[in-house]
């Protein structure tokens, strides 16, 4: 019943200025390697400098799933941000700003809760949708008129409530979070966790129940090579059933990868 945030940063610069440092510095961490505590790569406790700190944490009742926001757009308005889900669908949002800024453009603010919002019941599983979407709640307008884009990467997201049976998919901007679309298939009945492909729109879903894994077309496909255009086949429908291979097992992790 506790959330935790680690800075890892110790850790990583440890083996950044190791590893990948200078010529000299690299020759120096071949010859100290070793499987002796003091040798590379040291332990805690000869080197606790470079140990990973707690920086922050909170008490909550039944944590169910993280994550944690990589990457924002140049002209965004919106912080640097983490989630932490509870299985009574409440969704924590904690600004992570003071961990992740690198430009000063960024916007800051101290390593805190900034706000909560609901989804189904029993989130077990959040995904980035790694695709930026027009038209959703919460994102502002520019003087012109035009809406700001979301960032995919920190504050655009797919949550999978295995209590509701369904997918939710939410926005946030700043420390307000909301629910603008919601998938649900007769053909999926244990969601469990979620991943969203490299090189198209698609969102798959393990289904540990039904050992299964689903997919869905999110939105409309563009083949540029071969100037063609796959809107989903039911207009009333943003998305799209995409098919449902079965398993010998329960599967309770999914992840997808984009190897040339």
């Amino acid at each position: 019943n506790k959330a935790v945030v680690v800075d890892l940063s110790p850790l990583f610069n440890y083996m950044r200025e190791n590893w990948l440092g200078s010529a000299a510095s690299f020759q120096r961490t071949l010859a100290a390697r070793g499987a002796a505590a003091e040798q590379f790569p040291q332990t805690f406790d000869v080197n606790p400098a470079i140990m990973p700190k707690v920086v922050w944490q909170t008490q909550l009742d039944q944590p169910t799933a993280v994550l944690a926001g990589q990457k924002i757009d140049r002209w965004t308005k919106d912080h640097f941000k983490a989630y932490v889900a509870t299985r009574d669908g409440t969704i924590h949002i904690l600004d992570t700003s003071s961990l992740m800024n690198r430009n000063s453009w960024e916007l800051g603010g101290a390593l805190r809760e900034i706000g909560t919002f609901q989804v189904g019941r029993n989130p077990v599983s959040m995904v980035f949708t790694r695709r930026a979407e027009g038209g959703l709640p919460l994102i502002p307008y520019l003087d012109s008129g035009e809406q700001r884009d979301p960032d995919p990467y920190n504050n655009q997201f797919y949550v999978a409530c295995r209590g509701d049976r369904c997918i939710d998919a939410v926005v946030t901007f700043q420390g307000k979070g909301q629910v603008y679309r919601r998938i649900r298939d007769s053909r999926m009945g244990d969601p469990v966790a979620l991943s969203t492909a490299v090189r198209g729109n698609i969102l798959t879903v393990a289904d540990f129940a039904g050992k299964k894994l689903i997919s869905f077309r999110m939105g409309t496909l563009v083949d540029s090579r071969n100037n063609q255009v796959y809107p989903p086949g039911d207009p009333r429908f943003p998305y799209e059933f995409a098919g449902e291979p079965p398993l010998t097992g329960s599967p309770f992790l999914v992840n997808s990868a984009n190897l040339n």
